[in-house]
């Protein structure tokens, strides 16, 4: 696409996930654009209280010396819809204004919006602010999706199953999957990887512990098999049957859970381990079967080998890295053929995947189709 002439000068993300020791798709973009820019990450707002009526001020953090991290304002309950969305969206767009110095940066803002809930109305009117609408979750016709769709310079979409809803509603559409730090996972720190490691030749479950994990099989697989079961992730169940489950699978000797952790410390524990695995339940609900890979993109940036009962969307490394059960047999024979080295692990093709998704590859390709030069990257202060 033909360059606007216009430079970014500052990113603003919106989220539905708030800034946390677990790094989702908006968090990872927030730090990377980071190494480039000025970013302001504005996460979901606490629950209403009447307080927030003359609340006009934002305080925010430092994550690093290019980012600050801010939680929108609801000033109006959500419960009265449309209205408290404009009115809500409107303030915070005028908290933002004076937080960034608006008159320096109003030419090359870019609105980067994750968050479809909220954030929708930002800078409405205005022919100097860029929006991307960016699409990691099926939520094609849901609240907030059309309204950002049609007003977006640019939708990205992870998954290939919707970009025909997206074309519809907007003319410049591309389909991207989740990235990968390619940084991270080649920087040269393997002198932590020891047997001391709780998680030394174990299996591996990454990712937020939720209801739809399947914690039955969970324990069927550490009653199985003899093998350490290794877990790193918030726990976020809330039904009471699978809270106890949760409990008694970590309860078995051979189960460890480690809490949540980025990416820059849970790194060392998929190094060490032998395998990582993805278990849902309820596998005939579509959501389990549009689940974002970021997770098996973090266990084959390290090496290893996924096994998975939902489909992981990445059909290029099927049986080369990546092996779907489908029972809990089969799962089970997976991981033992894990453990004896009789999975196959594909580099070649691997590591072509991941250039392919590379965040340095994908920023250039969304500021390309933006028509907006990518700033040069920049050394961050530890």
């Amino acid at each position: 696409m033909l360059k606007t002439g216009i430079s970014a000068k500052y990113i603003i993300i919106t989220s539905d996930e708030p800034w946390s020791d677990v790094w989702h798709t908006q968090l990872n973009y927030a730090f990377q654009l980071s190494k480039r820019i000025n970013v302001l990450f504005v996460g979901p707002p606490v629950s209403w209280k009447i307080s927030h009526l003359w609340q006009f001020k934002q305080h925010g953090r430092r994550i690093n010396q290019n980012l600050e991290v801010v939680s929108y304002i609801n000033f109006l309950p959500a419960l009265l819809g449309s209205f408290s969305l404009s009115i809500n969206d409107w303030l915070n767009s005028l908290l933002i204004k004076k937080r960034i110095n608006w008159n320096e940066v109003k030419n090359g803002v870019i609105v980067w919006h994750f968050d479809r809930f909220r954030s929708i109305r930002f800078f409405t009117g205005s022919h100097v602010v860029k929006h991307l609408y960016h699409v990691i979750d099926p939520v094609a016709n849901l609240n907030g999706d059309v309204e950002l769709s049609l007003k977006a310079e640019l939708v990205v979409v992870t998954s290939a199953r919707f970009v025909d809803h997206y074309k519809k509603l907007n003319s410049n559409v591309i389909q991207l999957g989740q990235g990968v730090d390619l940084d991270l996972y080649s920087s040269n720190d393997t002198n932590q990887i020891t047997a001391d490691l709780v998680s030394h030749n174990s299996i591996m479950l990454l990712g937020t512990l939720t209801d739809s994990i399947d914690f039955e099989m969970l324990q069927l697989i550490a009653l199985r098999l003899p093998y350490k079961i290794c877990i790193i992730g918030p726990d976020k169940i809330t039904q009471p049957v699978n809270q106890n489950n949760f409990k008694k699978l970590i309860s078995f000797s051979n189960v460890n859970w480690l809490g949540a952790m980025p990416p820059t410390e849970f790194r060392k524990h998929l190094l060490a381990c032998k395998v990582g695995i993805i278990v849902y339940n309820h596998l005939d609900d579509i959501k389990n079967n549009l689940r974002s890979p970021l997770k098996v993109i973090s266990y084959i940036a390290s090496g290893k080998c996924v096994i998975s009962n939902v489909s992981c969307d990445i059909p290029q490394l099927e049986n080369k890295a990546i092996y779907t059960a489908i029972d809990q047999n089969s799962f089970i024979q997976m991981i033992e053929q894990a453990f004896g080295e009789r999975l196959l692990f594909d580099k070649k093709c691997v590591n072509s995947f991941l250039e392919s998704i590379d965040y340095d590859s994908l920023l250039n390709i969304i500021f390309d189709r933006l028509g907006i030069d990518l700033p040069e990257k920049m050394k961050l202060e530890k």
